[in-house]
């Protein structure tokens, strides 16, 4: 993985429940296209737009910030600041349904080796800056030599109304991801657990 995928790798994960569910997905279907510039132009309107604030590091993971950090891009989007309120969430496990969303993402496990387990579990916003509504979250996780941003593209249930985030085995991940991940029911595994 290069290192634009792997910034906006980080960026997007940075943002889930930051920016609307739909949005991200879209992003998530860009980067599984392998299509950065695209990722980026669409990401970069959509933040300047809505005032999306970020940190200068989150920043930093945008190609153009690194190109061009004085470019008029990068000076569109709103910076944060230590008074900006950060969106939370709190997560709940949820026992399987046989929901469409959850056939189509256990139809398809079984065919990516890399893929371990996927956990599922209730987002529900836990203050009023969290923006994203309440929805299923299920969590992928894959070996660390996986390419995350394809899996995201292949096990995507944003059609259904629900969310799939993909995380490798044993990595560094932001709140969200390590909340849904900790409390997650696991619903699939490929049978080494």
């Amino acid at each position: 993985m290069g290192r634009d995928s792997k910034d906006l790798t980080t960026l997007l994960r940075v943002l889930a429940g930051r920016i609307e569910d739909g949005q991200l997905a879209h992003r998530w279907g860009d980067l599984a296209a392998q299509d950065p510039w695209e990722l980026e132009r669409n990401l970069l309107g959509y933040l300047a737009k809505h005032a999306i604030p970020l940190r200068d590091e989150e920043i930093a993971l945008l190609p153009e910030g690194r190109i061009k950090p004085d470019g008029i891009q990068i000076r569109r989007l709103t910076r944060w600041r230590p008074s900006d309120p950060v969106p939370k969430y709190r997560f709940t496990p949820l026992d399987p349904d046989d929901s469409p969303a959850e056939r189509h993402l256990l139809g398809r496990a079984p065919d990516r080796p890399t893929l371990r387990r996927i956990r599922k579990a209730l987002r529900s916003p836990a203050n009023e800056a969290a923006i994203a509504q309440e929805t299923v979250v299920y969590v992928a996780e894959c070996t660390p030599d996986s390419d995350i941003s394809r899996l995201h593209g292949f096990l995507d249930v944003s059609r259904h109304g629900e969310q799939t985030q993909v995380v490798a085995e044993g990595e560094e991940l932001p709140p969200y991801h390590a909340d849904a991940l900790a409390v997650g029911r696991l619903i699939w595994t490929r049978g080494r657990d």
